[in-house]
């Protein structure tokens, strides 16, 4: 039993050990080699002529098909004769959208570009990039030297290192000045502030005060100025083996900034400051300034500047177009058919046929239909059969016009003869029965209709 679960957990660290190794080796971020492989379509130095042993920048641009598979990027490797300065940068967009992240190594510079905005993007993707190489290539002459990056090639006019002075070369002093060199690794300037001086040095016991004016985008690191001089010169007069002054010598500011000391007789001075980068090195340029107080001397501020030799670049892709086209396709197409077609079919039709078809058609029927037609018809045949002589000589109309405009004998008559009285009476049941039977029918009628 004990065996078993021995030879069971010993399995599990096994299998635990592999994935462990699996997860170690997949990298973080993508890296050569990539699905799709962006085309370098020109490379090219950044200056017709270039100096052995000095540095150059190259300039390029590159291209992706569309709809790239992700990973993508591209890698150009670097010829023996050209040294890479190492570096890093990112390729952005017109609207300062980070599309693409590039390393410069001493042997290549890849790139790798951001799977997600390819994605969004897919579409006429290109752009641009610069980077910084050292010459290795030695020469004597001034000569013409093809380099070779695989795809693409450029030529270039190499010319010789600067060798020793020839002709006068004698050392005659200087002024103040100011400049400095870019530390890429730890990512600071060190200026270096030249003071004036006459050949052979400066006088003994002179005041100097020497500011640090500062710049855009670096920032005076304070416990890094010093005072750096010699009393030693070569053949031509050139200051040689500089070094730093005693502390207890000259007086620093607490922010760094100024510098104060007293001058010793043929030495020549330099104020070393260090500035730290804020922007990451995204500057192509730093400026800095600094004033010189020198005692018996014109007060003076010089600015110096240095060069970053660090790459840079741009990208850029386009969306796919097909997306704005199914939108207002689907849109007009379902809102105007639907709305118009339901809301006037159903309300104008059925209310004007129910209420004019109900109210005119019963209305008119029945009252035309009991008084004039039951009337005319009954008293005609009654009258005539029992007075056939008195009825067309009675005067009609004289006694009641308004009351009983259809009865055909007026009330004048019936005082004198019994016969009209009877006459009268039979006219009377007559219109109550054409009366009721009027009534009968219409009733019928009506119960026919709403049944």
């Amino acid at each position: 039993m004990t065996t078993a679960t021995s030879r069971a957990a010993a399995a599990i660290l096994a299998m635990l050990a592999l994935v462990a190794t699996a997860l170690i080796a997949i990298p973080a971020v993508a890296a050569p080699p990539y699905q799709t492989n962006a085309n370098i379509d020109s490379l090219k130095f950044h200056e017709e002529s270039i100096k052995s042993g000095s540095t150059a920048r190259i300039d390029g641009t590159w291209s992706l098909p569309d709809n790239p598979q992700t990973p993508a990027g591209f890698v150009v490797d670097l010829p023996d004769e050209l040294q890479g300065r190492t570096d890093s940068f990112e390729l952005k967009d017109p609207d300062g959208v980070t599309m693409g992240q590039c390393t410069v190594t001493e042997t290549q510079l890849y790139c790798d570009l951001d799977s997600d905005y390819l994605n969004a993007n897919p579409l006429n993707i290109q752009g641009t990039f610069y980077f910084w190489v050292s010459v290795q290539t030695e020469t004597t002459e001034t000569k013409e030297v093809t380099y070779d990056f695989g795809d693409v090639s450029d030529t270039v006019t190499v010319t010789p290192p600067d060798g020793p002075c020839v002709g006068d070369c004698e050392w005659k002093g200087q002024d103040s000045y100011k400049w400095g060199n870019y530390n890429y690794d730890e990512n600071y300037i060190q200026w270096h502030v030249n003071i004036k001086s006459p050949a052979g040095g400066m006088k003994g016991g002179q005041k100097v005060t020497v500011t640090d004016l500062g710049g855009e985008n670096i920032e005076l690191i304070p416990g890094e100025t010093r005072l750096s001089g010699t009393n030693t010169f070569n053949e031509n007069g050139q200051p040689v083996g500089w070094g730093p002054k005693p502390q207890d010598f000259y007086t620093v500011s607490d922010d760094g900034a100024t510098v104060n000391f007293t001058s010793e007789e043929g030495w020549v001075y330099a104020v070393i400051y260090r500035t730290t980068v804020t922007d990451g090195g995204k500057s192509d340029s730093y400026t800095n300034s600094a004033r010189f107080e020198i005692e018996g001397e014109e007060t003076v501020i010089k600015k110096g500047k240095v060069v970053r030799q660090g790459g840079g670049g741009t990208g850029d892709g386009d969306e796919e177009q097909p997306t704005p086209t199914e939108t207002p396709t689907e849109t007009p197409t379902e809102t105007p058919t639907e709305t118009p077609t339901e809301t006037p079919t159903e309300t104008p039709t059925e209310t004007p046929t129910e209420t004019p078809t109900e109210t005119p058609t019963e209305t008119p029927t029945e009252t035309p239909t009991e008084t004039p037609t039951e009337t005319p018809t009954e008293t005609p045949t009654e009258t005539p059969t029992g007075t056939p002589t008195e009825t067309p000589t009675a005067p009609g109309p004289g006694d009641t016009p308004t009351d009983k405009p259809t009865a055909p004998g007026p009330g004048g008559d019936l005082p004198r003869t019994g016969v009209d009285s009877i006459g009268t009476l039979a006219a009377g049941a007559a219109l109550l029965v054409a009366g009721l039977v009027t009534m009968a029918l219409v009733r019928r009628r009506k119960i026919s209709a709403d049944s």
